[in-house]
């Protein structure tokens, strides 16, 4: 799952280890980065373990990536039912409503 983070004032979203390796290294410097991964060699020991995690986090990446997908087609199909139904000659305000109402409740839901 992504953690959105604020750093130095900006937000940050941190899907992965390696993200947050990234800003560790962007605002705490080179130095704090070498012994943080060695702390963590220390406790994760072989790089079977390493590799483990990090095939966990890519799958739960990949899991976010597919639900947003899922998400965006979801609000496209219906903002087009939308605009075909504003096209018509007489205003169906209902199902212009109903559309609206389930954008409105797919991107609550993500909010």
């Amino acid at each position: 799952m992504a953690h959105v983070i604020e750093v130095e004032g900006r937000t940050a979203v941190v899907f992965c280890l390696k993200d947050m390796m990234e800003l560790i290294d962007q605002h705490m410097g080179p130095d704090f980065l070498t012994a943080l991964e060695e702390t963590l060699s220390e406790t994760y020991a072989s790089e079977f373990e390493w590799a483990q995690i990090e095939r966990e986090h890519r799958t739960e990446l990949d899991e976010i990536r597919e639900h947003y997908h899922n998400v965006i087609r979801d609000i496209r199909d219906q903002s087009e039912e939308m605009a075909g139904l504003i096209r018509e000659k007489r205003l169906n305000r209902n199902a212009i409503s109903r559309c609206a109402g389930k954008i409105g409740t797919l991107t609550w839901r993500e909010l």
